[in-house]
């Protein structure tokens, strides 16, 4: 799957060193929350299309290409205080999760997106959350949504 980065991007990907730093923004929604929470992967605050992005240690671990399972993706976060915790308990069901890449030089240019990730699972010690996401499970959802027996859809069994 081709991707289209601008000239900058490019640019700094292929050149052995550069200024340019590439930043991983996370927002994470849930209809319960009165405004997303947004995090970066940098040591101050990004802003990116007028949101302010604050600074949050996290590790991503993309899922393994294999045709033999959903692919789930992982996010390692570093747990310096509660609050993350308290909102993740508090919601009574999966929050949505929304990875986006910038540059340092474009903050507003989105180079990359993945969209759509919900919460299957999240684990949490003294440290560091760990939680696994996925997108919906689109393979084992029944199909058609409803089933055809002779009560309901008599025309079709006439």
């Amino acid at each position: 799957m081709s991707r289209t980065l601008s000239s900058i991007a490019i640019a700094a990907a292929q050149s052995p060193e550069t200024g340019v730093v590439f930043h991983i923004l996370m927002r994470i929604t849930h209809p319960t929350l009165p405004d997303a929470i947004r995090i970066c992967d940098n040591n101050e605050q990004v802003t990116s299309r007028g949101d302010v992005y604050l600074p949050v240690a996290f590790n991503l671990a993309l899922p393994d290409d294999t045709d033999q399972a959903l692919p789930t993706m992982s996010i390692s976060i570093d747990n310096v205080n509660q609050a993350l915790v308290d909102m993740i308990r508090e919601l009574t069901s999966p929050p949505s999760f929304i990875f986006e890449m910038v540059t340092s030089v474009q903050p507003d240019i989105l180079e990359i997106g993945i969209y759509d990730l919900i919460m299957r699972s999240v684990t949490w010690n003294d440290y560091q959350m760990t939680i696994e996401l996925s997108n919906d499970d689109v393979l084992n959802q029944s199909w058609p949504d409803s089933t055809f027996n002779p009560s309901e859809f008599a025309g079709a069994f006439s």
